[in-house]
Order: C-alpha cells, then structure tokens, then sequence
C-alpha cells in the first residue's frame, strides 16, 4: 500500500517506508524513500493473500511496522483482517462496522439517511424494473 505522495511526505520526515504492490516495476518502489518493496497479490482481487503477505514480511522486522492504508480495498483487507493484524502491525482503523458502512454505497446511503447526514439524495436502479 501506498502512493507515491504518502512515500515522499514519509521519507522527508526520516521514517523508513517500505510499500506493497502486485505490480513487479511499480514506480513507487523506486523511490529513493523506499526501503524495501513486499510484493503481494492484488489488494482487489485477493485481499486475504495479500494481507497475508505483508504479515509474513511484518514478522521479519524488529519491531511491528505501521500499516498505512490508501483506498477502500485495503481498507476493507486491513479492517476485515484486524485480528490476523494483531501483534504483527500497526494501524489505526475505524470500527469494522463503520468501515463497512462507509465503503459500500448502498449500506452508506441508510447509514446517512438514519443520521440525516447532509448528502446529496441518492437513487438506487434495480436491472428489469
């Protein structure tokens, strides 16, 4: 996990930064912030894998890294992952309902309906009707 800025703004302020990625040239991995790249599968098509990955490589460093979570399936990885995280990694992670709640569009529509939050009206369409 991590972007290019999240990597820079890490490195300039002196703290290590290894990143995961399913892609063997990724850009970010060259960095000269990067210290260490642990390939993993893809965060969208099998999340488990690779969560499992980066705990396997978190087991090999001195001490638990922080886990830094850019978009909604890793989120989704890291939340749904929380106990196999525990011990291994570092993160800070909303309650797993909110994040399911905040993730997925339609469950998020009635989570802000029942809280009259203010966004904007949202239509769900159902196929054949």
């Amino acid at each position: 996990m991590g972007d290019l800025s999240l990597v820079r703004a890490l490195g300039r302020g002196n703290i290590p930064v290894a990143v995961t990625t399913s892609e063997r040239q990724s850009k970010v991995g060259f960095s000269r912030y990067c210290v260490a790249v642990v390939p993993t599968p893809s965060w969208v098509d099998d999340p488990e894998a690779a969560l499992a990955a980066v705990i396997a490589w978190s087991e090999q460093q001195r001490e638990p890294p922080v886990l830094f979570y850019q978009g909604d399936h890793d989120l989704l990885a890291a939340s749904r992952g929380r106990e196999r995280m525990a011990g291994h990694l570092r993160c800070v992670l909303p309650p797993a309902e909110l994040v399911e709640n905040l993730v997925d569009k339609q469950r998020f529509a009635a989570f802000a309906e029942r809280r009259k939050l203010p966004v904007p009206l949202t239509r769900t369409l159902c196929r054949g009707k």
